[in-house]
């Protein structure tokens, strides 16, 4: 499913779990417990989470785990490029946005400054947002088949036809 979310980039060929509790060091910082973190074979790290309830700014929040991810990452006298992809994924079972779609990439942007067009700063920290109440919003070319069966068996768990179960990776040789 991950890779049906990333679109090959980057190819994943293996994961292995990682740390999912951050505890507060001092009193007054806020403590975190993530879903699943995982590290592809490319150093890229991904950090999924699933959403129930909506306890609001769902972008600022999935920045915060990525900062506390990326402060765990680089060491002393490491030179800041050094820094490893960081990949977020929320799936919400509510609408976290105003947008109508029900799938959303952040990354950082430069803005129009009457000079230079809008482009991207950096892929360094991608954030993907799924909204599962507004799949049927979302245009099928865009995102693969299978992706919308996945997303629609997450929604709705007890409802994966078997024909799907035989389906491999990106392909579509069912109807």
């Amino acid at each position: 499913m991950v890779s049906l979310i990333l679109n090959g980039k980057p190819q994943i060929n293996s994961v292995e779990l990682g740390q999912t509790e951050y505890k507060k060091i001092k009193p007054t910082e806020k403590s975190i417990r993530m879903d699943i973190v995982a590290m592809t074979d490319n150093g890229t790290i991904v950090n999924i989470e699933m959403q129930c309830i909506n306890e609001g700014s769902i972008v600022d929040r999935a920045s915060f785990y990525q900062a506390r991810l990326r402060t765990q990452n680089l060491n002393e006298g490491e030179d800041y490029s050094d820094l490893p992809d960081i990949i977020s994924i929320w799936i919400t079972g509510y609408a976290a946005t105003s947008r109508k779609a029900c799938f959303h990439e952040i990354v950082d942007m430069y803005k129009d400054n009457g000079v230079d067009p809008i482009e991207v700063a950096s892929e360094k920290m991608r954030q993907f947002i799924i909204e599962l109440p507004k799949l049927k919003n979302m245009p099928k070319h865009p995102l693969s088949e299978m992706f919308n069966i996945w997303m629609n068996f997450i929604k709705n768990p007890g409802r994966l036809p078997e024909r799907f179960l035989e389906i491999k990776e990106g392909g579509s040789s069912y109807e």
